[in-house]
């Protein structure tokens, strides 16, 4: 079933792809005319998240584009090798990438591990005649065995399994066990036969136990129940007993949650995932030294001169937390050792905390001595409160703990509509719609388990209800105090009609200012469908006929005159005057919207910016209903037409990437761009028209759009409109 499915899947993609070949090879010719160095990167597994291929690609990606003094586009091909079962797989892969490379020069090949580089040896003369290859992170016992011609070169790594034991035993000198982790895949087989090899010397002094092959949750339980003085030895697993390809940074994860014994390995992407520590070598390390070379080769040097490099170094490194876990001291690492994931020290890590708390037991000690001066003073300040809450512009109430008002204002008996102290040993809920009186009872208990002071009701609209049993709108403020009569809350109470009148008489005006925006954009598109057909109907037909009575007059004049070639000089003005008018009219009113749809209009859209400014825009649509309506569509529309430009424009972008992807739900729209980037906080505040009208044609439609963008970081433009397809 896997070989069927994948026939079919590769037949369905091969169908797609080579009829479109003619379509692409016109862009493909102009990009190669630039200086566009064109790097494929081959990756032996898929692209799923696997640490290693991490780090390699960023030390790769970061020194070409960094280094190069020509534009590098790189394509990074994942030929998810350890997954197939059809033996048939990496000839149907081969020849996919023949077709897909077709036609276009490939400057340097960088294959990153030993299957992407028997993948490229065996199938070179088909994919990359003549292109020279780059290895990284291929280990020098490995490359020693291979015959490699002499534009097949690299910087090797080491695999230090033996430096890495040595260590490991230097920390736990009473070691007896060592037990190998690995797999079952060709890869994790061959690996373990090295490893026995070189820990043959140890035999006579350790125990060694492989445990290779098993079960994951029958290894993770074997990891449990090691005996006293064992290390752990993980190699990797690409592929567990029954066959599943595994990410081995995963399976260390989980064997190290289980395991009752340190965890060594010789690979700086288990550093944090549960290793302890080993002689490691470094992904990023050696992607970095794949692109040194794939650059000498990009500048012009012969690949067969540079040859094939000395192993880079490995280097001890260790896990902060792994070291205390184990209770491994730091000053019984080898000197240069590299410490990762450390914790500061109680003082770094707390230095203010420390410091605000000794500042705040002496202000609390401040405090304590200022309350027993002021202790005297207490009953004046009462008498001043009571003043200030009667002078308060505010209805003010006190409540003690049993809902019981103990104290109120003048201005709090005017707005219920009391006199005196009529309020004094009512129930606050009194003074609460009947409807909300048993809600406010739990409300009020709550506060009072953890008062606070706060607003009240945040988010929902409150009421107070007055003698007479009429009800207005109020805001309420909570303070919480301690009083003689134990914790109280004084509450402050402002009537705000008059304000939700204003808010009312608001939100009327905004609806009806939305109103009118809705129908000035349509207005404003139809104008522009008028003058874009006028434009093309009349203007640029007109023109058309004059050009061709130019050309007639042009022939009939003979090429001896100064006339003829006044003519020659007018023709060629009209036709350029009539090829502007032309694409002012598509800019205009987008005609193949009305007769395409939106997919071919947008995809229209980046082709022809990407032949007017000569660069690379990347269209990819997913799901995207043939059939919209027009608002939507035209908004879609309109709103990469403005992104496009803006990245074009102020952001001055070399690539720039439009994807449509249809929902069960909306439609979305997503731009992104190398650009400058921009503040997007700064520019809501100075916003164009171009991100006005953006917004509220969205708007109209109950859409939203989000703007991701940093200074030198690039920009990403989401636009998401909902709909639901008819059926």
């Amino acid at each position: 079933m896997t070989m069927v499915r994948y026939a079919a899947a590769m037949g369905f993609w091969l169908a797609m792809i080579v009829p479109t070949l003619p379509f692409l090879l016109p862009s493909v010719v102009q990009a190669q005319t630039g200086s566009t160095r064109l790097v494929v990167v081959l990756y032996p597994d898929d692209n799923d998240g696997r640490p290693g291929n991490l780090l390699f690609d960023r030390g790769l990606r970061t020194l070409l584009k960094s280094d190069s003094a020509d534009r590098v586009e790189i394509h990074s091909e994942f030929l998810d090798l350890s997954r197939s079962t059809n033996p048939d797989y990496s000839r149907h892969l081969a020849t996919f990438l023949q077709q897909k490379y077709a036609g276009r020069k490939i400057d340097v090949v960088i294959a990153g591990l030993a299957p992407a580089l028997d993948f490229a040896l065996h199938y070179r003369d088909e994919i990359f005649p003549s292109v020279p290859i780059v290895f990284g992170a291929i280990d020098q016992r490995e490359v020693e065995t291979l015959a490699l011609t002499a534009d097949v070169i690299g910087v090797p790594i080491v695999m230090d399994l033996a430096g890495t034991l040595e260590l490991a035993l230097q920390l736990h000198p009473r070691t007896e066990h060592v037990f190998v982790i690995s797999g079952k895949s060709e890869f994790d087989t061959r690996w373990e036969a090295e490893a026995r090899n070189i820990f043959r010397a140890q035999e006579e002094n350790l125990q060694f136990e492989y445990l290779s092959g098993l079960p994951l949750s029958k290894l993770a339980q074997k990891l449990s129940e090691l005996p006293e003085h064992s290390l752990i030895y993980f190699l990797h697993v690409f592929q567990d007993a029954d066959g599943t390809a595994m990410i081995p940074v995963e399976v260390l994860e989980q064997l190290a949650a289980k395991a009752n014994a340190p965890i060594y390995g010789h690979v700086d992407s288990y550093i944090g995932r549960g290793i302890v520590g080993g002689k490691v070598f470094q992904w990023e390390d050696s992607g970095q030294n794949a692109a040194r070379l794939a650059l000498r080769i990009l500048s012009g040097e012969d690949a067969a001169r540079i040859g094939i490099h000395a192993a880079s170094n490995n280097a001890a490194m260790f896990d902060w937390h792994q070291l205390q876990r184990w209770r491994i001291r730091e000053v019984s690492l080898p000197s240069g050792s590299i410490v990762r994931n450390q914790v500061p020290g109680l003082w770094n890590a707390y230095k203010w905390q420390i410091v605000g708390a000794v500042t705040l037991c002496t202000l609390q000690g401040l405090t304590i001595a200022g309350m027993l001066i002021q202790r005297s003073q207490r009953t004046r300040a009462e008498r001043r409160f009571r003043l200030a809450v009667d002078a308060a512009p505010n209805g003010m109430l006190m409540v003690a703990q049993d809902g019981r008002i103990v104290l109120t204002n003048p201005a709090a008996q005017k707005l219920f509509g009391y006199t005196g102290n009529q309020l004094l040993g009512q129930l606050i809920e009194d003074l609460v719609p009947v409807h909300y009186r048993e809600m406010h009872t739990e409300y009020r208990e709550r506060f009072f388990t953890m008062a606070q002071a706060r607003p009240m009701g945040v988010g929902r609209n409150l009421f107070g209800r007055r003698k007479d049993g009429t009800e207005f709108p109020v805001e309420i403020a909570l303070n919480p105090l301690q009083t003689e009569q134990g914790l109280c809350v004084l509450a402050s109470v402002i009537d705000i009609t008059e304000r939700r009148r204003a808010e009312q008489s608001l939100l009327e005006n905004q609806q009806e200012l939305r109103l009118l925006t809705g129908r000035l954009i349509t207005t404003q598109e139809d104008e522009r469908r008028r003058i874009a057909r006028d434009l093309h109907d009349d203007f640029g037909q007109t023109l058309a006929l004059l050009a061709v009575q130019i050309d007639v007059c042009r022939q009939q004049m003979g090429t001896s005159t100064d006339s003829a070639a006044a003519l020659d000089e007018l023709s060629a003005r009209t036709k350029e005057l009539s090829s502007a008018i032309h694409d002012l009219s598509h800019q205009l009113h987008p005609f193949k919207l009305e007769q395409l749809g939106l997919v071919a209009a947008v995809r229209a859209l980046c082709t022809e910016c990407s032949q007017s400014h000569n660069l690379e825009i990347e269209f990819t649509d997913e799901q995207t209903p043939t059939h919209l309506p027009h608002d939507m569509a035209l908004c879609l529309f309109r709103i990469a037409q403005e992104a496009l430009r803006n990245a074009i424009k102020h952001g001055e972008a070399r690539w720039i990437q439009v994807e449509l992807k249809g929902t069960d739900d909306a439609i979305r729209l997503r731009v992104i761009d190398n650009g400058t980037g921009f503040n997007p906080d700064r520019a809501n505040l100075e916003a164009g028209l171009g991100l006005i009208s953006m917004r509220e044609r969205l708007r109209l439609l109950q859409g939203e759009m989000t703007i991701d963008s940093a200074p030198s970081q690039g920009t990403q433009v989401v636009a998401w409109i909902p709909w639901e397809p008819t059926l």
